[in-house]
């Protein structure tokens, strides 16, 4: 411990409140977080909680908080999830889950694909390839009612065209359309 309150585990010159250094040269955990649960029920968890406080006093800030979560027992077998949650000041919630079947959920608790992306309202995935000053490459795909969109941004940002719509009806694609006539 420094006279400045730092505590160093491997390091006598810590530069932070806690540094750890491992100086085996070589692939190590350095550093090995485990909860005291007796169960392994699926559900049950061991977290780290990150918070950010005003003058000391926790929780009156934006908090995030990693959490290693039995998320399948099958025959003695266990599963891991690796769960994310953020939030603003007081009200935190899961935002993103990697199961241990490699899936990854982002508004969502149960990814049923490798990429499963959830919304109340119009999930939309957006692209954007920002290097150039002009033709920046800004494309949104993702479903709007009963339509599915792709649709491409101009530079202003101020507009989208779309280049494909597919509609459907309860689980039948009833149209497929390109707006733009081109087909190939």
């Amino acid at each position: 411990i420094t006279s400045a309150g730092n505590v160093g585990i491997g390091t006598t010159g810590p530069g932070n409140k806690l540094q750890v250094y491992d100086s085996t040269n070589a692939d190590s955990t350095v550093a090995l977080f485990q909860g005291g649960n007796t169960s392994a029920a699926v559900g049950t968890y061991s977290e780290i909680q990150i918070d950010s406080s005003i003058n000391g006093v926790a929780g009156v800030a934006p908090t995030i908080k990693l959490r290693s979560e039995v998320d399948s027992a099958i025959s003695g077998d266990r599963g891991s999830a690796f769960v994310v949650y953020t939030g603003r000041t007081g009200t935190l919630s899961e935002k993103m889950r990697i199961t241990s079947l490699g899936n990854v959920g982002i508004g969502t608790t149960t990814p049923v694909e490798m990429l499963h992306l959830s919304k109340a309202t119009e999930p939309m995935i957006y692209f954007s390839n920002t290097g150039q000053a002009a033709n920046n490459e800004e494309w949104r795909l993702g479903p709007s009612g009963t339509v599915f969109y792709g649709q491409v941004f101009n530079d202003g940002k101020t507009g989208a065209a779309s280049w494909l719509e597919v509609t459907r009806v309860n689980n039948t694609i009833s149209q497929v359309a390109f707006p733009n006539g081109n087909v190939g």
